[in-house]
């Protein structure tokens, strides 16, 4: 019996996914339905089954669908100020990872008008699988 520790990993497939009005989204996902490697079992840990597996790296159609009809609910940052207005509470704090999309200085202004003030973190570490990232963790608190 080998000692040596298993290597993670899995095989992905990179997709650009169109989206109607919107910029193509460039997505990796898992290269098929049927991989399953949890060999330190920390998906069985956090309650993820070899059967419910899939669901958690593909792009699905429905999701597809989904972002099409975003793109039509006009401005995003104000729809989702505007949620977030509608069903926060005095004192909340609202975190959002924002992968530099743009919309940020939007955003925050009608967040200022709501009475959020925002701190603005840069996270710039790769993520587990050692593969590049770019964005900023977006604080908003409100007094």
């Amino acid at each position: 019996m080998s000692n040596a520790t298993p290597t993670i990993g899995y095989e992905v497939k990179f997709q650009r996914v169109g989206v109607g009005g919107g910029a193509d989204l460039q997505i990796r996902s898992l290269l098929d339905k049927q991989q399953f490697f949890d060999p330190l079992g920390l998906a069985f840990d956090a309650g993820i089954s070899s059967a419910t597996w899939p669901l958690f790296g593909l792009v699905w159609p429905s999701a597809q669908k989904l972002a099409d009809l975003m793109q039509t609910w006009g401005s995003h940052p104000a729809q989702l100020s505007g949620f977030i207005q509608e069903h926060a509470a005095e004192g909340a704090e609202v975190l959002i990872v924002d992968p530099n999309r743009g919309n940020r200085s939007a955003f925050h202004k009608d967040m200022a008008n709501m009475g959020f003030g925002v701190t603005e973190l840069l996270m710039n570490e790769p993520l587990q699988d050692l593969s590049a990232y770019r964005g900023r963790l977006l604080h908003y608190k409100r007094s």
